[in-house]
């Protein structure tokens, strides 16, 4: 009984200490769960990571750029047309695209449908 007072007392307080700086919890545990092998993004899964050069990518022509939000602590990438298309519809991408600080990014899919 002593041991597991002991341990959620350690889990309450690593939560007290740690929810200030993590925006959403859940995504926590959950990367503490799956690692980088699946990724939340705007309430939704993705996985199968895939490393990719930038003319790997499948843009179309068009350029990558920066959306401002970052996940597993690297910027999520789009393309600008793609940003627009997901705003005007309320949708999220099939493709979430971080980059690496050496230039090259991780590609997840989608899991699941709409």
């Amino acid at each position: 009984m002593k041991k597991l007072t002991m341990a959620i007392l350690l889990s309450a307080l690593t939560v007290f200490l740690v929810y200030p700086f993590v925006p959403n919890m859940y995504e926590l545990i959950y990367h503490l769960k799956y690692g980088n092998e699946r990724v939340c993004y705007h309430n939704r899964v993705y996985y199968a990571p895939q490393n990719k050069t930038l003319g790997e990518l499948p843009l179309n022509g068009d350029e990558l750029v920066p959306t401002g939000e970052k996940v597993i602590g690297l910027p999520v990438m789009d393309t600008p047309s793609s940003i627009q298309f997901q705003k005007e519809r309320n949708v999220v991408p099939t493709l979430l695209i971080l980059k690496q600080p050496d230039d090259s990014y991780i590609v997840y899919s989608l899991s699941g449908g709409p």
